[in-house]
């Protein structure tokens, strides 16, 4: 997905499928993302695993940043908690 200034740096979901290869592996993100700040939200965040589940992608999720949300309330989940991806 390609982040856009003039869309606040907001993914846009439409672009995930039309992204993917036949030899895509891996998906990686990174939320609340450096440098521009950016933190995805639970809706898109949930169909990233979707779609990562649906075509057997793994999820490579650097939280590296994860704990620096302005409103605690903002904050997802781990990527790996199971329980979240179901």
């Amino acid at each position: 997905m390609r982040a856009r200034e003039e869309n606040g740096w907001a993914l846009d979901p439409a672009d995930l499928p039309r992204l993917l290869r036949g030899n895509t592996k891996a998906i990686v993100i990174n939320s609340p993302h450096n440098p521009t700040g950016y933190h995805m939200g639970e809706a898109l965040f949930r169909e990233i695993i979707r779609v990562c589940d649906n075509h057997g992608i793994a999820l490579f999720s650097d939280e590296v940043y994860r704990g620096l949300e302005h409103d605690d309330a903002d904050r997802l989940p781990p990527a790996s908690f199971h329980g979240w991806r179901r």
